[in-house]
């Protein structure tokens, strides 16, 4: 999953980001980062899940939507605890830093692990119109217009229950230096 750049065997470095592509386009349920060496060029293909299109629940895996044990465990679906994506410390920082630090990961190409933070910001304030931004441009970039549709309905859902935290950005773009 892009939850960290692609490592070189070969030259030991991390890659950078080429592109971040939809995957199984019709779908819509992953997408694809290419990362290329900046030594040797090769480049590698890197498939993650889309994740959940809604606001998470308490027991459903921030990484592939699917229900869980908790974050605590590994996801019976993905195999992935979300500890070993996002800290403890981390969980607990603020949702205007959190939602920073998940546009530096989209930038770098660590989409996964930024839509990770994304749903776990959403999964404690459902309310956050920037998370939903955020969330829904990735979709946009993907052409995965079901899911934005999806996405999209459920923030305005909750926004009419009123907005709640910190919306300083105004929906502010985090992308992209990738294609």
């Amino acid at each position: 999953m892009s939850n960290k750049p692609h490592h070189c065997a070969k030259c030991q470095v991390d890659g950078v980001c080429d592109a971040v592509v939809p995957f199984e386009a019709e779908r819509e349920n992953a997408f694809a980062v290419y990362w290329k060496c900046p030594r040797c060029e090769e480049r590698s293909l890197i498939i993650s899940p889309l994740g959940p299109w809604l606001a998470p629940t308490a027991k459903m895996c921030l990484q592939c939507g699917h229900d869980g044990p908790g974050d605590d465990q590994a996801c019976p679906t993905c195999g992935i605890r979300i500890a070993e994506v996002l800290s403890a410390e981390e969980a607990e920082r603020p949702d205007e830093e959190l939602l920073n630090a998940a546009r530096e990961d989209f930038a770098r190409g660590t989409c996964r692990r930024g839509l990770t933070i994304v749903n776990h910001v959403l999964r404690r304030n459902p309310k956050s119109g920037e998370a939903w931004s955020i969330k829904g441009q990735f979709f946009q970039h993907l052409g995965y217009l079901h899911a934005l549709k999806a996405a999209m309905g459920e923030a305005v859902r909750f926004k009419e229950l009123g907005v709640s935290g910190s919306e300083k950005s105004g929906g502010r773009r985090w992308w992209q230096f990738w294609k």
